[in-house]
């Protein structure tokens, strides 16, 4: 239980510039005194219910771009061609 409780302070104290990947997090387990496969952080991240590095990455520059007031262009804006519907 206690390895759960470091990975789930390690993602909470990450920055949004530099997100975990679960190997790095073995790393930082194993500086500590746990020796877990990656494949056990990944089932203990996953039953945690925190994403993969990847899925909070995506969090964290959605949450930027919300902050910032950056909004989505508008259709056929900076997308390419607009292609009309004949409907």
């Amino acid at each position: 239980m206690a390895a759960r409780a470091h990975i789930r302070r390690l993602i909470h104290e990450e920055s949004p510039d530099a997100v975990l990947s679960d190997a790095r997090i073995v790393q930082a387990l194993h500086q500590i005194g746990f020796a877990l496969s990656r494949r056990t952080v990944v089932k203990y991240r996953e039953a945690l219910g925190i994403g993969s590095s990847f899925e909070r990455r995506k969090l964290y520059r959605a949450a930027d771009h919300r902050r910032r007031g950056r909004v989505s262009p508008e259709p056929g804006k900076d997308r390419g061609p607009c292609i009309p519907s004949y409907s």
